[in-house]
């Protein structure tokens, strides 16, 4: 009976695993077009590495996030080549608990992981490597015995290949204890980022910018989940006068915009994964601009400019349009009053594989709100991405943007604010 109940946990992880691959495959797609030099310091791993913004973080520009929520060992061993290539400085890898959490061996994981130090050191032997520790987790299958024996083989991998093992594990033990650092047990609020930051602060180069109450200074923006986490560590980024916020759902999440735009001072404000049509991506995106603007630390200044991309699960679910309008345009008039001097770019929604005649209609509701106030331009990107009506395949796999996408999206905006 035992064996039974872990072979159908096992089924159902991989299941889910299976279920979440084309949100894996559209974000290692992205990676494609974003190649890595060797002044870069890559951020590897899963959803605890994808959803925090280590640049700003440590103020480092040379930093880019090579994160992907759900990846499994195997994938990122997979998928290797955009970051070997590159030759990149320093590569910080975390990777593993996905793994076990599906029923997979420390032994797999830990090979997978020999592998990939393998590659690096044959084809970019001057590529810094820091192999850090699975966090603590007890979340659906996860256990601390697994944990414990897979760090104890990534420590060993460490040594046989004269790499920097980085051990998290005691500094974040409480993960798996109590909500002080985390609210699902799994991945972190701000406060856990700073305890790790600090840890591997030394070898970065640079200190963390999070202040050292970071635990009573966080804000969640009124939401919860992995979305209140993301929108901790926001609370805690600072707000600069040259600094261009975009804020958005998943497509501006995922989107690595300092690099696509190749402009330093593009921040990322974008919400949490996935898509999903019954979602209220407003009201989330409407807590994510209230943590941004939450400056707990009394040093924020209006930003230079900010761009929204928003209403995507709205307007795809059967809500009443007169209602999706005017929640959008109550978070539009909210960043205005927050950064009253800055100016607000209304980016259109991308077609999709279906339900495009409400979302032609919204877009038609985002030109005619710009015209209201001279702050506000309209971003046309549903034009270029439309054909016979659907999305078009060239960019897009089901409703995820593709690397050509990402790229896309990137030249309009960049046109726009040429235009400007």
């Amino acid at each position: 009976m035992k064996k039974t109940l872990l072979l159908l946990c096992f089924i159902f992880a991989l299941s889910v695993a299976f279920a979440d691959g084309p949100f894996r495959a559209h974000r290692f797609d992205s990676f494609k077009n974003l190649p890595v030099d060797s002044t870069h310091i890559v951020f590897l791993g899963n959803s605890i590495t994808d959803m925090h913004d280590w640049a700003e973080a440590f103020g480092e520009n040379h930093i880019v996030n090579r994160g992907v929520s759900g990846a499994l060992s195997s994938e990122i061993l997979e998928n290797l080549d955009p970051i070997v290539s590159g030759h990149p400085k320093a590569v910080f890898l975390m990777i593993g608990t996905n793994d076990l959490g599906s029923g997979i061996a420390p032994a797999q994981v830990a090979d997978n992981i020999r592998q990939m130090v393998e590659r690096f050191r044959k084809e970019s032997p001057a590529t810094k490597l820091y192999l850090q520790s699975i966090l603590p987790s007890t979340v659906g299958t996860r256990t601390l015995e697994n944990e414990r024996a897979t760090n104890d083989l990534i420590r060993q991998i460490a040594q046989d290949y004269d790499a920097v093992y980085v051990d998290l594990w005691d500094a974040l033990f409480d993960i798996c204890m109590n909500h002080s650092n985390t609210l699902d047990g799994l991945h972190l609020k701000a406060s856990g980022y700073k305890i790790w930051c600090d840890i591997i602060a030394h070898y970065v180069g640079e200190e963390c910018v999070y202040p050292g109450n970071t635990i009573d200074l966080q804000t969640y923006g009124n939401l919860w989940g992995s979305n209140a986490m993301r929108a901790s560590y926001i609370s805690m980024l600072p707000v600069r006068h040259k600094d261009i916020l975009f804020f958005g759902d998943e497509m501006v999440k995922c989107g690595e915009w300092r690099e696509l735009l190749r402009d330093l001072d593009i921040k990322n404000r974008g919400t949490g994964w996935g898509y999903d049509g019954t979602w209220n991506s407003i009201a989330t995106v409407n807590g994510i601009v209230e943590a941004a603007f939450s400056d707990p630390t009394g040093n924020n200044l209006s930003p230079r400019a900010m761009l929204l991309y928003t209403g995507t699960g709205n307007v795809n679910s059967d809500a009443p349009m007169d209602s999706v309008n005017a929640q959008y345009e109550r978070l539009v008039r909210k960043m205005q009053t927050c950064a009253p001097n800055s100016r607000l770019y209304l980016v259109s929604l991308m077609p999709t594989e279906r339900q495009n005649d409400r979302i032609v209609q919204f877009n038609s509701f985002l030109q005619q709100l710009c015209e209201t106030s001279d702050k506000l331009s309209y971003i046309d990107i549903y034009t270029p991405f439309v054909k016979k009506g659907v999305a078009n395949p060239q960019f897009f796999s089901g409703n995820y943007l593709m690397g050509k996408g990402y790229q896309k999206v990137a030249d309009v905006i960049r046109t726009a604010f040429f235009e400007e």
